[in-house]
């Protein structure tokens, strides 16, 4: 049996209620979950073999979502962090600054011609930056402690007029949707290293190299105590419960565990 404390934002809502609704899938798994806002999970601390926060605010927080706002550390074999910010949309946030001469044949507007090290290296100084790697520094920059990142869930495919994501679309129509993909899968895992592992998003729920398949995102639940409510129709941010199975399993594979399905 490997124990397991599952942390996050929003996005850890899609592994808690996969969880809820298969419990028996994952026999060789014991999880604990703990998730809210990011500003809460900010305020998190390593004391010792416990994980706690002590801003008034953030244990308010925690402790109305969890019921407590102190997690044990000590006798889990791995702590996996979920979501918090570290995404493709980081990627695509660099890429609009720089980009490199495979991708294209002449810069956008407001990018610049650069080499792929350049453009990799802007990546993981940017992606050291995000919450997940803030957390995993928290937790396991000293190696006592496991941790693995599972990556935010890309955004779901809405179809080739979506403006919200007009910048993943341009990467598709341009033809440098996979090497974006690509360079930030080496990026997040150089920006976490040492003090974690990077878990890649599940291929099967991929939509080519940028995007979620809308049956992965379709029926998110949103975070809260009771994981009763789901997010509005136009989200395309969360993942859903079927997403979260797959992330589960995943963590089982990594645990030599087989999942039941």
């Amino acid at each position: 049996m490997s124990r397991l404390l599952i942390l996050g934002n929003s996005h850890v809502a899609a592994l808690k209620s996969a969880h809820g609704a298969e419990p028996g899938r994952w026999p060789g798994l014991d999880i604990a979950f703990a998730g809210a806002a990011g500003g809460a999970l900010d305020g998190l601390r390593r004391r010792g073999g416990v994980l706690e926060a002590t801003d008034p605010e953030a244990v308010e927080q925690l402790t109305a979502l969890n019921g407590s706002a102190r997690f044990a550390l000590d006798g889990v074999d791995a702590v996996v962090i979920t979501g918090c910010e570290l995404s493709m949309f980081r990627a695509v946030s660099v890429l609009r600054r720089v980009i490199w001469p495979d991708c294209v044949d002449s810069p956008g507007p407001g990018q610049v011609l650069t080499s792929r090290a350049f453009v990799r290296e802007a990546l993981v100084t940017a992606l050291q930056s995000t919450l997940a790697a803030r957390l995993a520094r928290e937790i396991g920059g000293d190696g006592a402690v496991p941790v693995i990142v599972a990556a935010q869930p890309n955004p779901c495919w809405l179809g080739e007029d979506a403006v919200q994501l007009a910048a993943f679309l341009r990467a598709r129509r341009l033809g440098y949707a996979t090497r974006l993909a690509r360079i930030f899968t080496e990026a997040a895992a150089a920006a976490l290293a040492p003090a974690a592992a990077f878990l890649p998003q599940p291929d099967e729920t991929l939509r080519g190299p940028l995007f979620t398949r809308p049956k992965y995102s379709q029926g998110s639940l949103r975070l809260t105590r009771d994981m009763a409510k789901p997010h509005e129709g136009d989200d395309y941010l969360h993942a859903n419960a079927a997403y979260g199975a797959l992330v589960l399993d995943q963590l089982a594979t990594l645990a030599g565990t087989a999942p039941r399905r």
